[in-house]
């Protein structure tokens, strides 16, 4: 009886022994504070990767995981130093090791920065602009529609040969897509979004396969919020160069405006197949760093006709050049699509008989949103040959 109640002693002992060293974040070793926390950020609550802290003074520090979580040993004759927490895109934590060890739990909550370009040396701008683009893709989730959301919208396309208008195809197109940004995955975002012609006026007959075709796919992969594989792509972003442009005001809101680079042309980067480089700017909303607008500018090999995301090996359409953009606008307390436009320019003597240069202009405006509508439908529409009213 007795050894079985020692036994019992031993055990609510060492129970005990463990709590002291959990709960808080904070395990006193022999002369040392053994801290074990988090880095946040305080908008999100998401962690802040790759986020510094450092004794002042000292050698000591350590940079945290890409969740925000970190583990440090402190000396506790140091419990009157100051720690210094930073990471880019945010203003800087300073407290002294002892407060820090009487965090319970011990999460370190960091404001996003607000900046200024003539604050900001050149050589940091690089920097500061990644950490302006990170903040964008974590607050996707908050910022845009999250669900289905069905719109009327308005596609127009205007081919001209030497720059006098050679067809013009207005429509009246449904658009659905059944998750919205609620997530961003290549095939999601192609086999939930489908669009269908309603109302349509021509000024030519559709007797040919090219005649049909429209520019509407590729209108619909220049959504960078809703579509992966471009600036706003985490596994992606390193493979762009990027620069800060001076703030301006973007229809009456202050917006940071990020430039982007991107080095490596493939597929994978951009949604072109065949491209030969790709540069643009970005317009990030101060206010909750959300993109307002995007743009850029690419060179190709060659377009398929079904569209630059398709793999030809030669579709006659050789080095097109191409200026693209993409804006959102607020939907009671979401963001979704406003307007997406294309032109491209194709430059071969064989794309007409004549070997004249052809452009073509392409615009899809939103008018009206069901956001959460049961209407929805997949499919799209590739061949268009609705009867012009």
């Amino acid at each position: 009886m007795k050894q079985e109640r020692n036994r019992m002693y031993r055990i609510i002992f060492f129970f005990l022994f463990l709590i002291s060293l959990t709960g808080s974040g904070l395990a006193q070793e022999a002369g040392k504070y053994s801290l074990s926390g988090r880095v946040v950020d305080k908008e999100t609550d998401g962690g802040v990767e790759f986020a510094n802290l450092g004794i002042e003074g000292t050698y000591i520090g350590i940079a945290c995981d890409a969740d925000g979580f970190f583990r440090i040993g402190i000396p506790t004759e140091m419990k009157d130093k100051i720690v210094t927490i930073s990471a880019v895109g945010f203003n800087p934590i300073r407290m002294a090791v002892g407060e820090l060890s009487q965090l319970k739990p011990l999460v370190l909550k960091m404001v996003p920065q607000t900046y200024k370009l003539s604050d900001v040396e050149v050589s940091a701008q690089s920097r500061v602009a990644y950490g302006m683009i990170k903040n964008v893709i974590d607050r996707i989730s908050q910022n845009y529609w999250q669900g289905p959301l069905f719109a009327n919208t308005v596609y127009r396309s205007e081919v001209r040969s030497d720059n006098a208008t050679v067809r013009i195809r207005e429509a009246d197109v449904e658009f659905s897509d059944r998750l919205g940004y609620k997530m961003r995955d290549h095939k999601e975002a192609f086999s939930d979004r489908g669009y269908r012609f309603d109302k349509v006026k021509r000024n030519f007959e559709v007797r040919y396969l090219s005649d049909g075709m429209t520019s509407m796919d590729n209108l619909l992969g220049l959504d960078i919020v809703r579509c992966p594989g471009n600036i706003l792509d985490r596994e992606y972003m390193n493979d762009f160069d990027l620069s800060l442009e001076p703030e301006t005001m973007y229809e009456g809101k202050p917006v940071y405006v990020v430039h982007y680079t991107l080095r490596k042309s493939d597929f994978a980067h951009s949604g072109d197949f065949q491209l030969k480089s790709l540069d643009g700017k970005i317009l990030i909303s101060k206010d909750d760093y959300a993109v307002l607008h995007n743009e850029f500018r690419g060179v190709s090999q060659q377009w398929s006709v079904n569209g630059r995301s398709i793999a030809s090996k030669d579709s006659g359409n050789h080095q097109v050049s191409y200026e693209t953009t993409c804006s959102y606008v607020k939907y009671g307390s979401a963001y979704v699509p406003r307007q997406m436009s294309l032109v491209a320019h194709y430059s071969t003597a064989g794309v007409t008989a004549s070997g004249n240069q052809l452009t073509e202009v392409s615009t899809l405006d939103f008018s009206s949103y069901a956001p959460g509508s049961s209407k929805d439908f997949t499919g799209r529409v590739y061949f268009e040959d609705t009867k012009s009213n």
